[in-house]
């Protein structure tokens, strides 16, 4: 989603070879931002970034709302429509592929507009965050689950997350950003990344048997594909050490009543 190209094949790139998507925070905090943007009162849900199609999913199943998902991956979405024909909710989900930069709906489609981990990847994040709100329905939500900075990045940690092409900035510029998305009653809650705990809550996400699949397709590729092993190896080195500056932030908001 516009985003500058990384060296070799890059996060998002293999995580759509493997066939999955994550989050910090997986399902308990998909369900707080879900909470925090009043699911209960939403009917029609927008997921941008939607990955796999985990959270169109689950949002649909648990909250019964029609939902929209949108990536701009082909390769994601043929898994999400994977996913949402097995779990019988082709009638409740539909799957496009857009750019958050210009989504392809009317002002005031939804009544809660959703991304998760998808804006850390995204360089222009205020215009991102003006299309999700321009698509929200004044009264409606918004709500962001996204990585960012707690702690001052060095240089090899910035160069690291560039390699792996994303565009993580500080809290006290996402502070920035939310205060100027025009959105009423904003709430920012952040929290640590803790590495075992992530480890946990991506099997409780994706589920054991799509994450062994996945990893079997890591497998293959690593056998077949040396842009993939590279950039394996770059992502392992990092993660840790970004880990420990690195946390998440959840962020959410009512667009004005017209």
């Amino acid at each position: 989603m516009a985003q500058e190209p990384a060296a070799g094949m890059s996060y998002l790139e293999t995580h759509a070879m493997m066939g999955i998507s994550l989050h910090n925070g997986g399902l308990r905090a998909t369900e707080e931002l879900l909470c925090l943007c009043h699911v209960s009162e939403a009917r029609r849900v927008l997921d941008v970034g939607c990955g796999v199609g985990v959270a169109p999913c689950h949002v649909a199943r648990s909250h019964g709302c029609e939902v929209v998902g949108v990536d701009c991956s082909a390769k994601m979405l043929e898994w999400a429509r994977t996913r949402v024909r097995k779990e019988g909710l082709a009638e409740q989900v539909e799957l496009r592929q857009a750019d958050v930069l210009e989504l392809p709906f009317e002002n005031g489609a939804f009544d809660l507009v959703m991304s998760e981990s998808m804006l850390a990847f995204v360089q222009d994040k205020s215009k991102a965050i003006a299309e999700m709100v321009r698509v929200t329905k004044p009264g409606g939500w918004v709500g962001v689950n996204d990585g960012l900075w707690l702690r001052p990045p060095r240089e090899q940690d910035e160069q690291a997350m560039r390699e792996l092409g994303g565009h993580v900035v500080g809290a006290d510029a996402w502070q920035a950003l939310w205060d100027g998305s025009g959105l009423c009653e904003r709430q920012i809650r952040t929290y640590p990344i803790v590495p075992w705990q992530e480890a946990f809550l991506r099997v409780q996400w994706l589920g054991l048997a799509p994450l062994v699949a996945a990893w079997g397709r890591a497998l293959s590729a690593t056998l077949r594909n040396r842009e993939f092993v590279r950039a394996m190896r770059r992502q392992q080195d990092s993660s840790l050490e970004l880990a420990k500056r690195m946390g998440y932030g959840l962020f959410a908001g009512c667009k004005a009543a017209s």
